[in-house]
């Protein structure tokens, strides 16, 4: 489901050496919310995606882009098209 946004998410997090429970602290969001994002389950909502890139050192897009492109490919697989 989340391709794209797992490996940029993963990327960010290695950039700046963040664990899964690091990052999962300071966006005050549980564990395992992460590791539904890093293994392709979920993805964040938009309005938490700033938060992320805040936290990540990265740009809003650079996260928006990731997510937005999966988001894209579910509703077309959802679709039959």
């Amino acid at each position: 489901m989340g391709k794209k946004f797992a490996k940029k998410l993963q990327e960010l997090m290695d950039r700046n050496m963040l664990t899964p429970s690091e990052l999962a602290k300071k966006l005050n969001l549980s564990r395992m919310m992460i590791y539904q994002y890093l293994n392709e389950i979920s993805l964040p909502s938009k309005e938490r995606l700033p938060a992320m890139a805040k936290v990540l050192g990265c740009d809003d897009q650079e996260l928006s882009k990731a997510a937005f492109e999966d988001y894209k490919e579910k509703r077309i697989k959802r679709r039959g098209f």
